[in-house]
């Protein structure tokens, strides 16, 4: 009648909780269910990486479709999994896949799972997909442009639904799944070929997240290297300023993933102080080969970083001056002499100021007297980067 006449109080040792949840987090980690990038990992100080950052986590908050789009190797995944770990679904699953490994039907199996019996070599007792595995966290789908217009239909309706079915079974399955999608692909473009659906591109093309390439962020090269070195352990490896001027030119088609595989090389097989000796093989292949293509594609003809305020012709002939010092030490009347014979037509006055520059800009040392002038360190390495690129 109203009357409180006792009370039941259950006590639990929070400690069981804490264990039984470390437990949990084991098992998904043992399946590697675990996003183990974050944004502190994320390296960069340029204003394009901190705004596409600062994008990123408020997108985290949001708990939406979000579609990461960027080059090969730009770090897409790494983004998506700090985006993960940001958000409120942290503590759940994070599971990825790549969608351009698997067929068409192994995706679609691998993705909603299947029933028993429901094809041959079917696993007994059926198989859960990872969209059930992912359950109440976050699904990636990497390179969604490749994806069959079959699971293009299937994936809008879990988008839609929010519930899946397995292949060969009848029974509708809800989750609760964050997705993220990433592709190098212009899905635009797709929809308009015909070769994406419309309908899933403008459920997908909400909150778009678009990482940078690393051309375009050069200012956070050397950064970049000063932490692949330190995750290869290779601390005490240094760049040299003409290598470093290598790097800031190149087009990096590969970006990051393209810079990482570079510079693991050359601190395996180069010295202390990497040079562009060390570069890998296929780059000494591309300057060769493409040393005149500096006005065509920004490709790395590095004569023309060199001697700000000089033509072409005249920068040659300061190469030449460097490279026949190195040989000998010798005066500016055979300098002249060996100059004309070789094809450069300079005046002696116009030799005398190219030999003051060098001079003065510590690529040789000249007193103007009988001993001649002889070659720096910094001229001997100009002139074996310049033999290097032919």
């Amino acid at each position: 009648d109203d009357n409180r006449v006792g009370s039941i109080i259950t006590l639990k040792d929070v400690t069981k909780i804490e264990k039984l949840e470390m437990r949990l987090r084991g098992l998904i980690a043992e399946k590697g269910y675990v996003a183990k990038y974050t944004f502190d990992d994320i390296v960069g100080i340029s204003k394009i990486i901190i705004k596409c950052k600062e994008k990123a986590k408020k997108m985290a908050l949001i708990d939406k479709t979000v579609l990461v789009i960027g080059e090969s190797g730009t770090g897409k995944e790494m983004f998506v999994q700090a985006i993960h770990n940001f958000s409120n679904r942290k503590n759940n699953p994070f599971v990825a896949i790549n969608c351009a490994s698997l067929s068409s039907e192994l995706l679609e199996s691998e993705l909603f799972g299947y029933e028993e019996g429901s094809f041959t070599g079917a696993k007994k007792g059926g198989k859960r997909g990872l969209f059930e595995l992912a359950h109440r966290g976050t699904i990636f789908l990497d390179e969604i442009g490749d994806i069959s217009p079959e699971v293009q239909i299937k994936l809008l309706r879990v988008l839609q639904e929010k519930e899946i079915r397995r292949i060969g079974g009848d029974s509708i399955i809800p989750v609760d799944v964050r997705v993220i999608v990433a592709t190098n692909r212009n899905l635009s473009q797709m929809v308009t070929e015909g070769k994406f659906r419309m309908d899933l591109y403008y459920r997908l093309n909400v909150f778009t997240l678009i990482i940078p390439p690393i051309r375009e962020r050069k200012e956070d090269i050397p950064l970049i290297i000063n932490n692949i070195l330190d995750e290869i352990g290779c601390t005490g490896k240094k760049i040299d300023e003409n290598l470093m001027e290598i790097f800031n030119r190149c087009k990096w088609e590969g970006n990051i993933r393209e810079l990482k595989n570079c510079i693991e090389y050359m601190s395996y097989m180069g010295q202390d102080v990497l040079s562009i000796a060390d570069l890998p093989p296929y780059f000494s292949h591309e300057f060769k080969n493409d040393k005149n293509s500096v006005d065509k594609d920004n490709i790395k003809d590095i004569r023309n970083c060199l001697f700000e305020g000089f033509t072409r012709d005249e920068k040659e002939t300061l190469i030449f001056i460097v490279r026949t010092i190195k040989g000998r030490s010798v005066g500016r009347v055979i300098l002249h002499k060996l100059c004309l014979e070789n094809g450069y037509n300079i005046s002696e006055y116009k030799l005398r100021v190219f030999m003051s520059y060098l001079n003065d800009n510590n690529y040789i040392k000249y007193g103007g007297g009988r001993k001649g002038a002889e070659i720096t360190d910094k001229g001997i390495l100009l002139v074996d980067k310049c033999d290097f690129v032919g």
